[in-house]
């Protein structure tokens, strides 16, 4: 696969890069920011179908906004919080 970096602020794939179709349900968790957001800005615009995990209003707002990412909420240091978003996603796919 071809590695580029993104441009600061892009919000999809680096020029040049060849885009994949859409074949794969991915859950990130993280995706409020950092490396989670940047994960799941490049795997929504590669065509992925992104479940994105955050724990803030906001952020679930923010990433409800982009195509190809369903928010969910998500604290991975509680049991309850993970059970649920499991639960979310596999009553949104057929997994």
């Amino acid at each position: 696969m071809d590695h580029a970096l993104h441009e600061r602020g892009s919000a999809g794939p680096a020029r040049g890069m060849r885009l994949a179709a859409p074949t794969r349900k991915i859950l990130v968790t993280g995706a409020g920011s950092g490396i989670g957001r940047a994960s799941v800005e490049y795997l929504a615009a590669r065509g992925d179908h992104v479940f994105a995990g955050a724990r803030k209003e906001r952020d679930l707002g923010e990433l409800g906004r982009l195509r190809n990412v369903i928010p969910v909420r998500l604290d991975v240091t509680q049991p309850e919080s993970v059970d649920a978003a499991v639960a979310r996603v596999r009553g949104l796919t057929d997994t």
